[in-house]
């Protein structure tokens, strides 16, 4: 909870400046995501706060989303590299239930890279 309250505020306090975007690693749909994979709930607090920015957002939303083929590379904080494509299939039915604006990114890090930069919708 204290990560999801920190990563709204900090969301927050950038949009009240009203840059023209915005890039987060982290969200409240990640959050809430890792939370149900994990732990097998979610937070009353994190489906409601993230259901109303969406609802009241003035900016747009987009998201980018891996593909599980990318291969996978351990870190201090990544982890499951088992079931990759479980959560994949997680986020993209996410997105599709709230109707977010996304892409799939794919292949070697520069193209990825490219993919995003190039993309018209964000």
């Amino acid at each position: 909870m204290e990560i999801a309250k920190q990563q709204h505020k900090q969301e927050q306090e950038l949009l009240s400046h009203l840059p023209e975007k915005i890039i987060c690693d982290t969200d409240l749909l990640v959050i809430m995501i890792w939370s149900e994979a994990k732990y097998g709930h979610c937070d009353p607090w994190i489906y409601n706060t993230f259901e109303n920015s969406i609802k009241q957002q003035t900016s747009t939303r987009y998201y980018y989303l891996c593909d599980s083929k990318i291969p996978w590379q351990a870190d201090q904080l990544r982890e499951n590299p088992d079931n990759r494509d479980e959560l994949f299939n997680l986020y993209l039915q996410k997105l599709k239930e709230y109707e977010l604006d996304h892409s799939i990114v794919k292949g070697e890090p520069q193209e990825r890279l490219q993919q995003a930069l190039n993309s018209s919708d964000a």
